[in-house]
């Protein structure tokens, strides 16, 4: 029997670390409980997670369940108020008012499985849920009290589990996000001197045409020094040029964002120290050598460019191509939403949609197509 349990446990935490499946997990669980079969819900609305995991259950009656059933099953509010951590069972939720429901006579009654039950909470967290129900057998319709016992037993692991599931899903999606950010390129390139002068560098690979960073207008000059139109972005600007051109200096350039009116980003400026070969020394002795160089990253027009291809290449709609740029930030649809001033409820519609059109299921998935877009 020990050997078993710690089986179970272990099946328990690879499949939340994605070494594992969960459909042997859940068996496994329900073989050690004796009991007939083990569902796992998880529902998780900014991870766009919403996975029913019944492996013993008839796929037909799952979905049936999931379209229609689940609002007339009686014990789905009481359990939905319980707190993690606490057992519920048929007796509790009422087993005469359950066995005389439209759910049991209607539904229930065919699916093969008894009615007994027991259930916890493994998640509850804002609109996050998951749950955890151990489900008897129809011709012996009754949980027994060792089957409570190894239940509780596992619970504590399942809440681990799906906590460490969900760290990895949010990993997933910063990584994603990451490779993203990585492959859009520079808009502008761009290198200055210590007074914050642009500089040509000839023949250097490195350097780029400085016009062409001042036709977008993210960039300005003024007096012949490149600056920005808001004085404390301006400030901040020059401070991560002279901080290039600093010798010793244990922190060397940056990254500056700029955003429009509303807060929304419009360009990303990263500042690093010049790498040309203009003598030994980077920051050459001779006043107008390049110390710093400028990588400007202007995001409108990425995001112009992504809602093409989005649009071309998968027939997204261009409503449906700027939520799938804005759910592809990995914040969620609600944040999402707001952002593109629309209701959570047209935001679902729509993601709903992309998915079908782009083949994905979850926003990570999302996330690295888009990434690989752009």
């Amino acid at each position: 029997m020990f050997d078993r349990y710690t089986s179970s446990i272990d099946q328990i935490y690879a499949a939340a670390s994605g070494d594992g499946d969960w459909a042997a997990a859940l068996n496994s669980v329900a073989d050690l409980c004796g009991m007939e079969s083990c569902a796992l819900v998880l529902l998780d609305p900014d991870l766009d997670l919403a996975e029913v995991t019944a492996p013993r259950a008839d796929p037909n009656v799952a979905q049936a369940y999931s379209d229609h059933w689940w609002s007339k099953d009686p014990t789905v509010s009481f359990a939905n108020h319980s707190p993690v951590g606490v057992f519920t069972s048929l007796a509790e939720c009422g087993k005469n008012a359950f066995l005389g429901s439209e759910f049991h006579n209607d539904f229930w009654r065919y699916s093969g499985l008894g009615a007994d039950r027991i259930a916890t909470n493994l998640l509850v967290q804002g609109d996050a849920r998951a749950a955890l129900v151990l489900q008897a057998n129809a011709k012996r319709d009754e949980v027994t009290e060792e089957a409570q016992r190894l239940f509780r037993l596992l619970q504590p692991h399942f809440v681990r589990a799906i906590d460490i599931q969900r760290r990895l899903t949010r990993l997933d999606l910063a990584q994603a996000s990451s490779r993203m950010t990585a492959t859009q390129g520079a808009s502008h390139v761009l290198a200055v001197d210590r007074a914050g002068r642009p500089v040509s560098a000839g023949r250097d690979p490195q350097s780029t045409d400085p016009d062409a960073a001042f036709t977008s207008g993210l960039l300005t000059l003024n007096k012949g020094i490149v600056t920005l139109n808001d004085p404390i972005a301006a400030d901040r600007l020059m401070g991560l040029i002279a901080s290039c051109g600093r010798s010793g200096a244990s922190l060397r350039g940056g990254t500056l964002s700029l955003a429009d009116g509303d807060g929304t980003p419009v360009a990303r400026i990263d500042v690093s120290p010049w790498t040309g070969h203009h003598g030994d020394d980077p920051r050459h002795a001779d006043p107008h050598a390049p110390v710093a160089l400028l990588v400007v990253h202007d995001l409108r027009k990425r995001q112009d460019q992504a809602l093409t291809i989005l649009q071309d290449r998968f027939g997204l709609t261009g409503a449906e191509a700027r939520v799938a740029l804005e759910i592809a930030r990995g914040d969620g649809r609600e944040a999402a939403a707001q952002r593109l001033g629309i209701t959570l409820s047209t935001a679902r519609t729509h993601l709903s949609r992309i998915y079908d059109k782009t083949g994905t299921r979850r926003q990570a998935q999302l996330v690295a197509l888009v990434s690989s877009l752009i």
